[in-house]
């Protein structure tokens, strides 16, 4: 059965700081620094010689990068990485107290694997040049946006879809460009991706494995061609399968928070369009996937029901660009939506009429 409550005003307040402080964080960044680091510098004399090296943990392990003989140039560079590491320590640790905060009073979290990868992408840029996160976990991130507890936001999936519209187009440094084609060939931030090979095996994966994990990562993009075919997104280095309806999806998005760690600032699709998304994508499942579309149908109901009460209007302006993109589509929409609790069904009825 599902339920809905409200989480306690510390934890919406905590959450909305996170997202404050995650924002603050990105608008201060320099492009040109390329990735965090989270590290320490060490020296070693090996021949009488002194050699620095980065020095980072990953996945439980220690690993050394090297960063050149100990010139005045290189010792300046390991300084700003020393610099730079102890700055966002610093930040990571006020934000890490809004995290244990907004989790004490009931936002839900990612496992440390999903955080660790989610991290990974984040560092990467992956959403700062537009990847917007999609699926059960866009379903978390907006359930804690809307300050709402919800019988479901506890449901765990073994994947992570992220959805890049390869229009868009964002410079990157060499450093930071094409990081899932890099994390194919070597660990990047202790995460490893191993390609999973699709029916085509002449076609690029859209799809990868996290080693030492259940995780998979999903890359999607809108469908604007009749070819099913995967789409390359060079500014990932990896291609997407692309799919219809998505366009609506993430037409319009904006900012959100992952409450674990030190918080990761992603992207997500406006809460209504996710909701009636959620709508059409349960009719179109097969009915092997019965389970999956009741997920997607609560899920739905979940954010309606708490949308329809705080912003009515809202969903009235998502059914209303739903619905002028063809009778095909809302008449998928209205199929679902008879299969919604009556509460619910009949107050969306009110607000779309």
């Amino acid at each position: 059965m599902l339920t809905v409550g409200r989480l306690p005003l510390e934890a919406q307040t905590a959450y909305a700081e996170l997202v404050r402080a995650l924002l603050a964080t990105r608008t201060h960044a320099d492009p040109s620094d390329g990735p965090d680091v989270d590290g320490t510098v060490v020296e070693k004399v090996i021949g009488g010689r002194t050699y620095l090296y980065l020095q980072e943990r990953a996945m439980g392990s220690m690993r050394q990068t090297y960063l050149g003989s100990d010139t005045p140039a290189v010792r300046a560079h390991a300084e700003e990485i020393t610099r730079r590491a102890r700055a966002r320590r610093t930040d990571d640790d006020v934000r890490a107290v809004l995290v244990r905060v907004a989790r004490a009073g009931g936002c839900a979290s990612p496992t440390a694997a999903e955080q660790k990868v989610l991290e990974t992408l984040a560092r990467h840029r992956v959403f700062s040049v537009g990847g917007i996160l999609v699926g059960t976990h866009a379903f978390t991130v907006l359930s804690n946006a809307l300050g709402m507890s919800a019988s479901l936001a506890t449901l765990r999936t073994a994947d992570i879809d992220l959805v890049h519209d390869p229009r868009i187009m964002v410079a990157l440094d060499d450093a930071d460009a094409r990081p899932i084609a890099r994390m194919e060939k070597e660990t990047v931030g202790g995460v490893r991706l191993w390609a999973v090979p699709g029916f085509d095996r002449r076609q690029p994966s859209t799809s990868f494995k996290v080693h030492g994990t259940q995780l998979q990562l999903d890359f999607l993009t809108p469908q604007r061609t009749r070819s099913d075919a995967p789409v390359e997104l060079p500014t990932l280095g990896t291609a997407a399968l692309p799919l219809k309806y998505l366009d609506y999806l993430v037409e319009e998005t904006g900012p959100g928070a992952v409450v674990g760690g030190a918080g990761v600032l992603v992207n997500v699709p406006d809460p209504s369009r996710f909701a009636l998304h959620k709508l059409i994508v349960a009719e179109l499942r097969p009915a092997v996937f019965a389970t999956q579309t009741r997920k997607d149908l609560l899920q739905s109901e979940a954010l309606l029901r708490l949308l329809l009460t705080d912003r009515p209007r809202d969903v009235r302006d998502a059914w209303r660009a739903l619905d002028q993109r063809g009778r095909g589509w809302s008449s998928r929409a209205r199929r679902s939506i008879t299969k919604l609790d009556p509460l619910v069904r009949a107050r969306l009825a009110d607000a779309i009429a």
